[in-house]
């Protein structure tokens, strides 16, 4: 995915979240069904991913749950690799102490190229305009 299909997708109304992928885990977690009283056990899968924003950088905790009848963490593909920068459409966010945390929507993590540039034609430039998008370098500071 290119930074001018995720500006797109934004522009179109998907609330999409995008960041370095720090970690992901696919672990048992156990409720108790309320109607029948029935303990079930489902996969969580979690995304641990981290993202900039206006006050330097931020850890966003995403998880979703793994299809019915997968019983074993090791069945699930998570689908992501330490260090890339991917994008996640979420449906729920809640900012909670140290971090915000998201439940994913239907839509896989896609990787973003971070190589390539968003405004490099003039569509693009029109959707970083949009967006009001700004490049923020860091430079070395003098004593």
């Amino acid at each position: 995915m290119t930074p001018l299909e995720l500006a797109e997708m934004v522009l179109a109304g998907r609330f999409i979240i995008a960041g370095e992928v720090r970690g992901a885990t696919a672990k048992p977690s156990g409720y108790v069904d309320k109607k029948t009283g029935l303990s079930l056990t489902t996969i969580l899968c979690t995304y641990f991913v981290e993202r900039n924003c206006s006050r330097g950088f931020e850890f966003v905790k995403i998880s979703k749950r793994a299809p019915q009848g997968v019983t074993d963490p090791t069945q699930v593909s998570l689908g992501v690799v330490k260090g890339k920068t991917y994008a996640f459409e979420v449906e729920n966010i809640e900012r909670k102490p140290g971090s915000l945390v998201a439940w994913m929507g239907a839509m896989e993590p896609q990787e973003v190229e971070i190589g390539t540039a968003a405004t490099a034609s003039p569509q693009g430039e029109a959707v970083a305009a949009a967006l009001n998008l700004v490049k923020i370098e860091t430079s070395p500071t003098d004593p």
